[in-house]
């Protein structure tokens, strides 16, 4: 985003930054935003339904093959095309392809599908071509860029300025909003036109009158992008959350000999290479990362002399773990600790946070101000400077304080409980709603089916899958954590897991009789080493060793569950009914995550085992196994 500029003064326990310039434009900029929607409930319903509807012929077909082919040979060839799956949206991903040829892939996949019968194939041929002519247009559209997370657009407004010969540049971008699923995310901005500061004056003013608004002016964002560099004047700079460019830019003409520039988005770095102004990002001073900041700055070492920390805008970007966002793990106070170990001494920390949450969201305001003064001593200002999407805080840590001064009614948000967005750990009412109407209408369509054997509950295979999405999740969440929230990292995760399904299955159909003793025994060792192995220990870890024990984490607990499910799979008498039951467990496990909300992440790794020793205990009360 970016920062701004306030009078007013900006204090560091005894020490104090006078934040007063000869500023000629002394105005409040800080910009009170949210997004939301009163049918947002109704929306989610309607995606559910939706995607279940889309799901039924698949299921359909996938059960029909289950009951025709031998069990656990089906499965396994399910398991590789889900690998084959996961790769093609690697690449897809990673080549930041338009929509268009992801549904051309999915619709040729769902056409093999159906019968050759022309009654069924001229609907699915009709339906096809109309969503396949719709995404044409959207997705070979001027000025956009898909990438792995969102939708990126932009325009471009230049202004020839030829009566100052003193530019280097005459023809001057005066606009270039950003936008990210058709929401504002950030202006490039020109500032790099002339080093003559009264002429740059006059241009700034006449590109005000452009623009002919009171905010957002590019007078406004001089000033807001400057103003760390009126407190100090460094050689080294992080940037967290750098997006196209702007505060690279403004590092490079305060004097910084070196900028690591840290944006998880490629497609905002793409536009930002390809457009900004400035070309900030093709300077050799400048090391632009693609990557998540709470992974890198865990894995550097470097000092810097001064760390700048934008306003992220993933508020409304949610990650894969209930209630968490992809910005979630940033704003905890074990992140706020590396940002302290990282400065380098007398060092500078530039952080802007939201303000919206910062003037309407006073909890919020007051969990970000508790952090920073748990770990920096910093006490927030009366007189605030205002940046681009909220204040802008300017903090040069101190002697840590005693906790007899913390204010233990706030909770703070943890690597535990990165619940930033959340008031006290609890789960909302909304969540608890959408939860409660999903059940109801995924029974309602279980039981409604009239099959008898249906409405009688395999409780075996329902906690295995329960336990199995459950350990999933947990996985992605925490190994996101662990090397970052990024599609890359979840995706290799989902292939680490899906290798050790396709292992075991091999196992138990080569050895053909693996005694389940075995199997829990694996499963459960592997349980009670992934609780003592907490994720927070392996960032002390070197990156080889944090592969090693993350591979050790994830792999050998879903072998010895692979083992298990194949094992029943293989002896189940319909293996339709039975693979059936183990999804609708996989749904209540996926439900059930949001227990992290209350109790952390941690604990899950308990539930995770209780809900494996169930499945033990009601084995041999499966309806749905063949006796030996």
């Amino acid at each position: 985003m970016g920062f701004g500029y306030h009078s007013g003064v900006m204090h560091q326990n005894s020490k104090s930054i006078d934040a007063q310039e000869n500023n000629p434009n002394s105005v409040d900029l800080s910009i009170k935003s949210g997004s939301g929607s009163e049918g947002g409930e109704l929306v989610v319903i309607a995606i559910f339904i939706l995607s279940a509807l889309i799901f039924i012929p698949l299921g359909i077909a996938t059960a029909r093959y289950f009951n025709t082919l031998e069990s656990l040979s089906a499965y396994l060839v399910n398991i590789i095309g889900s690998l084959v799956g996961t790769g093609v949206f690697m690449a897809l991903s990673f080549k930041m392809l338009p929509p268009l040829c992801w549904f051309s892939i999915g619709l040729i996949g769902s056409w093999l599908l159906i019968p050759r019968i022309w009654k069924y194939q001229a609907p699915f041929i009709a339906v096809a071509a109309i969503i396949l002519n719709i995404l044409f247009f959207q997705s070979f559209a001027q000025n956009i860029i898909w990438s792995p997370y969102q939708r990126v657009s932009w325009y471009l407004k230049y202004a020839e300025f030829k009566d100052y010969p003193h530019l280097e540049r005459s023809n001057v971008l005066y606009q270039a909003p950003v936008f990210v699923n058709y929401t504002y995310h950030q202006n490039m901005i020109d500032l790099g036109f002339t080093q003559d500061p009264k002429i740059e004056q006059k241009v700034l003013s006449d590109m005000d009158r452009l623009l002919n608004r009171s905010w957002d002016t590019p007078t406004g964002f001089y000033w807001r992008y400057t103003a760390p560099y009126r407190f100090i004047k460094p050689k080294n700079v992080l940037i967290i959350a750098a997006g196209n460019g702007n505060e690279a830019a403004a590092a490079l003409r305060e004097g910084a000999e070196h900028i690591d520039a840290v944006e998880i988005d490629p497609g905002i770095i793409e536009v930002g290479r390809r457009f900004h102004p400035e070309h900030p990002y093709d300077n050799p001073k400048v090391t632009v990362i693609c990557d998540d900041a709470h992974s890198l700055i865990n894995r550097i070492t470097k000092k810097y002399d001064l760390i700048v920390m934008n306003a992220l805008d993933s508020h409304s970007q949610f990650a894969s773990s209930a209630g968490l966002r992809l910005d979630s793990y940033i704003y905890t106070i074990e992140f706020f600790e590396q940002i302290r170990n990282h400065l380098a001494p007398g060092g500078l920390f530039a952080m802007e946070f939201s303000g919206f949450l910062w003037n309407n969201i006073s909890w919020s305001r007051e969990r970000i101000e508790e952090i920073l003064w748990r770990v920096f001593g910093y006490r927030t200002p009366k007189d605030l400077i205002a940046g681009a999407g909220g204040p802008l805080l300017l903090i040069r840590a101190s002697e840590k304080p005693s906790p007899a001064t913390y204010n233990k009614s706030i909770w703070v948000s943890t690597e535990d409980w990165p619940q930033f967005y959340l008031r006290q750990p609890m789960i909302p009412r909304a969540y608890l709603r959408l939860i409660i109407i999903v059940l109801l209408i995924t029974f309602t369509g279980i039981f409604a089916g009239g099959h008898s054997n249906v409405k009688r509950i395999d409780l075996h295979f329902l906690f295995l899958g329960a336990a199995f999405m459950l350990f999933e999740i947990k996985n992605i969440t925490v190994l996101s954590l662990v090397f970052g929230a990024t599609w890359m990292v979840q995706s290799f995760v989902i292939v680490i897991i899906l290798s050790a399904i396709m292992l075991a299955n091999i196992t138990v159909l080569k050895i053909k009789e693996v005694p389940y003793w075995i199997s829990y025994g694996i499963l459960f060792f592997a349980l009670f080493a992934e609780v003592i192995l907490p994720a927070g220990m392996l960032l002390h870890f070197g990156l080889a060793g944090r592969i090693a024990a993350s591979f050790i984490k994830v792999a050998v607990p879903i072998f010895g569950a692979g083992l298990v499910f194949a094992a029943s799979f293989r002896r189940a008498i319909d293996p339709s009914l039975a693979l059936g039951w183990n999804l609708l467990g996989a749904i209540l496990g996926g439900l059930g995550e949001y227990l992290s909300l209350i109790t952390g992440i941690q604990i899950l790794g308990l539930y995770i085992a209780v809900l494996y020793l169930l499945s033990l205990i009601t084995l041999p009360c499966s309806h749905l196994k063949k006796s030996n």
